[in-house]
């Protein structure tokens, strides 16, 4: 099954299932997996040394997208999300991720994440649109938003207490599963394009909101406060927040900085519960990975970030390939000692798009696989053209942006643009074109400010990736 989508590679929101209410598993009826194989889905594996060594699931002729993957507190229970290109799948698991079967949902051609509440229920939503589902055992249920979802809360002791983030970081609130909802507390900006909102498992009434600068509030959005470095003025943005599920002084970001005209893509960390942030890694970090091989660190825009459960200081993220071309790679970053260390997980996996850990024993990490396919070629066939060191910039831009990549061999090449609803805006390239490096531009006066995704097709390769337009 060839992924036809240009919604593969939109990798949205770190928090990728992570709520309130997932501190409160009971881990006693938890068991390791043991599995001969995964079976019913090549879109999830484990490991229990860092990605050093995977579970490989059976390699399909499938690329996939995985951005929802969540515990639940049902003993050995998860629960997962898949798009591959033609529409969404749920899958559930009752063996601590060996066997996988699905969950019958109406067919759209979209994502969703996905937020555990107790007794079982999980809420499905689509980042930035209006589309939320109640999942109750293999029942789902389809539900109406009052507003675009950037990131959902459910209360630990009621599954159908819930919370979301909307647009201008307004929070809504429902106490019947989502079949009603009510605003609560006030907006943090007028600016309207919020990335995440994101609660703090300790207390959801302290919620943080990333945009084109940051918010916090400790007042379930009674009141804002602007957080520190993120300057609005100077364009800085910010794609997500993640909590360490021990200690509440710890909260961790991801954000593009511009200094001095300089953008520089950054992890950054506080200790202070979120009221200023210092950055620890960015895109000019390296390290070592298991075979002394340099890995150099990519920051995607919403990328996964995975604080440890019981070592605060310890955050996981992964590294991708799906402009390099080199494989999924797992960054470990303690902030105590300042200590960057990566494995290279798989040639398989382009990527990794979201990371659980197990409730029991987290140094077993459940991960969620970007793009599996196998590597092999038939022998005697010659390789199709395909597409290397794509690149955009500037991203965020107003209103041009440059898309520039490189060809190993001539090829016939399309370009196309797409809104988040699949819709496409533009084609700016249908044409041959020699082996060797092309920048493409486009122009997005014409079109609202928000998030688009370039598909660049050329002979059997695929490239997509997100560009904001910041108006």
């Amino acid at each position: 099954m060839k992924l036809k989508s240009i919604l593969l590679l939109a990798i949205l929101i770190t928090s990728f299932g992570m709520s309130v209410a997932a501190g409160d598993i009971d881990t006693d009826g938890w068991t390791i997996p043991d599995c001969d194989a995964i079976k019913g889905t090549i879109s999830v594996t484990y490991t229990s040394d860092d990605g050093a060594t995977v579970f490989d699931p059976k390699p399909g002729e499938a690329e996939v997208a995985t951005p929802g993957l969540v515990t639940l507190d049902a003993d050995n229970t998860l629960m997962t999300a898949i798009y591959d290109g033609y529409g969404i799948e749920i899958f559930r698991s009752e063996d601590a991720g060996c066997t996988w079967t699905e969950i019958e949902l109406p067919h759209m051609r979209t994502f969703l994440h996905l937020t555990a509440a107790p007794g079982g229920v999980v809420y499905a939503w689509y980042d930035t649109q209006q589309i939320l589902f109640r999942i109750e055992g293999d029942r789902a249920t389809l539900l109406e938003s009052p507003d675009y979802i950037y990131g959902m809360a459910a209360d630990p002791n009621d599954a159908m207490h819930i919370r979301f983030g909307g647009t201008d970081c307004q929070l809504y609130e429902s106490f019947d599963g989502g079949a009603t909802f009510s605003p609560i507390g006030k907006p943090a900006t007028v600016y309207l394009n919020t990335l995440a909102v994101d609660f703090s498992p300790h207390d959801w009434d302290c919620v943080y909101c990333g945009t084109k600068g940051a918010w916090r509030s400790t007042d379930a959005g009674n009141s804002w406060e602007r957080i520190d470095p993120f300057d609005w003025a100077d364009g800085d943005i910010v794609y997500s927040f993640a909590f360490s599920p021990d200690d509440p002084q710890r909260v961790w970001a991801r954000a593009t900085l511009n200094t001095n005209s300089i953008r520089s893509r950054e992890i950054l960390v506080s200790s202070d519960a979120g009221r200023s942030f210092t950055g620890v890694v960015d895109e000019d970090d390296s390290a070592i990975d298991q075979y002394g091989r340099v890995r150099d660190v990519i920051l995607t825009n919403w990328l996964p970030l995975a604080p440890l459960p019981g070592l605060p200081d310890v955050l996981y993220f992964p590294s991708g390939s799906f402009n390099n071309e080199r494989g999924s790679d797992l960054y470990r970053y303690d902030a105590r000692l300042d200590e960057l260390t990566v494995k290279h997980v798989s040639d398989n996996f382009e990527d990794i798009s979201s990371i659980v850990f197990h409730p029991a024993d987290p140094s077993l990490m459940y991960l969620g696989v970007q793009s599996v396919h196998p590597k092999a070629t038939n022998p005697g066939i010659e390789e199709t053209a395909e597409v290397e060191l794509v690149s955009t910039y500037p991203n965020p831009f107003n209103p041009v942006a440059n898309i520039s990549f490189r060809l190993a061999n001539a090829s016939h090449v399309r370009l196309d643009i797409y809104n988040l609803m699949g819709q496409k805006v533009a084609t700016l390239l249908n044409a041959n074109l020699g082996a060797g490096e092309h920048t493409v531009s486009w122009d997005g006066s014409k079109v609202a400010s928000g998030v688009y995704v370039y598909r660049l097709e050329a002979g059997d390769t695929v490239r997509s990736e997100k560009m904001i337009l910041l108006k």
